[in-house]
């Protein structure tokens, strides 16, 4: 119970944590009441910026509409390199390396592939840098809703039928690999850029 402590008192800032973690052992506050205190200065200090126009400014103008768009720019990715797995992963020949035509073809499959995850890491990146450099926005709160608005939110991601059905009856190209990267592409790259 001490580590969660520990832990909520390093979500405050270096001066604050100080004064709190001194307040509670002055008072011989105990490990419910201390977590209890805490988590009311926490939430006060997530609180208190909301009060201004500028954090909700920062959400509905930076956040959300980042948020959509790495949602739908992710989406269409995996929709489109999902075939591309599919047929080379779920196909696969060894045999086929023999031709040279075969070899060149996979070759820029993962070159535009590779492109293509960098391209949309970059860009979660330099969102989440954005994110950083407005100091009035709280990055705990915005960083949840870029997350919810990410895994919450369903685009349209490209037809499941036609000459490429096949691919998209199996659940890992349907419903895991999309998951998959917007949490490895989009996700992560925008905690990263936040911190």
């Amino acid at each position: 119970m001490r580590r969660l402590v520990a832990w909520l008192a390093g979500l405050l800032s270096p001066d604050e944590r100080d004064y709190v973690l001194g307040d509670l052992a002055e008072t011989g506050a105990g490990t419910v009441e201390a977590v209890r205190e805490l988590l009311g200065v926490i939430v006060r200090r997530q609180i208190e910026p909301w009060t201004h126009w500028c954090p909700w400014l920062v959400l509905c103008g930076l956040v959300a509409p980042c948020a959509i768009l790495l949602n739908y720019i992710a989406a269409r990715s995996a929709h489109r390199s999902a075939i591309f797995l599919w047929m080379y992963a779920n196909n696969w020949d060894p045999a086929l390396l023999r031709y040279a035509a075969f070899r060149r073809g996979l070759l820029i499959q993962i070159g535009g592939l590779l492109v293509l995850w960098c391209c949309l890491a970059l860009w979660s990146w330099t969102a989440g840098r954005i994110l950083r450099a407005m100091p009035d926005a709280p990055r705990a709160v915005n960083l949840a809703a870029f997350a919810l608005l990410l895994f919450l939110v369903t685009v349209p991601a490209g037809p499941a039928s036609g000459p490429n059905a096949a691919v998209f009856t199996m659940a890992f190209y349907r419903v895991i690999y999309p998951q998959l990267m917007k949490a490895a592409l989009v996700m992560l790259p925008y905690w990263r850029g936040t911190a």
